[in-house]
């Protein structure tokens, strides 16, 4: 069972759960890897996955960010995060544990490209 929570802006879900008890309690309940995605961009992401990895250390993670909050600009939807960006924020989550690391929302080809180039090295 792979399980992922979205935190909004603040560090917590909607209804109010913490990184650090969503780990807890998700694998207490049997799953095998635990992690965030959507949420309100990389940085929230990030933030997340660290407070998940300090409290379990040997956890298994997931990290999928979107690609910003989107914006209507000339009939548009636009994300602002870049693939540069994206990619640095993948590295920095394999560092805090971190095993599967992908995109949501407004992640594009290219930031997938971006990611996976700055993965391997």
């Amino acid at each position: 069972v792979v399980a992922s929570m979205t935190f909004e802006q603040g560090g917590r879900t909607m209804m109010g759960v913490t990184p650090e008890d969503a780990v807890a309690k998700l694998f207490d309940a049997g799953a095998v890897v635990v992690g965030v995605n959507c949420s309100v961009g990389p940085d929230e992401v990030e933030r997340a996955i660290s407070a998940m990895h300090k409290t379990r250390p040997d956890a298994r993670l997931l990290a999928k960010a979107n690609a910003g909050l989107p914006q209507m600009i000339g009939g548009k939807t636009v994300y602002s995060v870049t693939p540069e960006r994206m990619a640095a924020f993948a590295l920095r989550v394999k560092d805090l544990g971190a095993a599967i690391i992908g995109g949501c929302c407004g992640t594009t080809p290219e930031h997938i490209a971006a990611t996976a180039k700055a993965l391997r090295g």
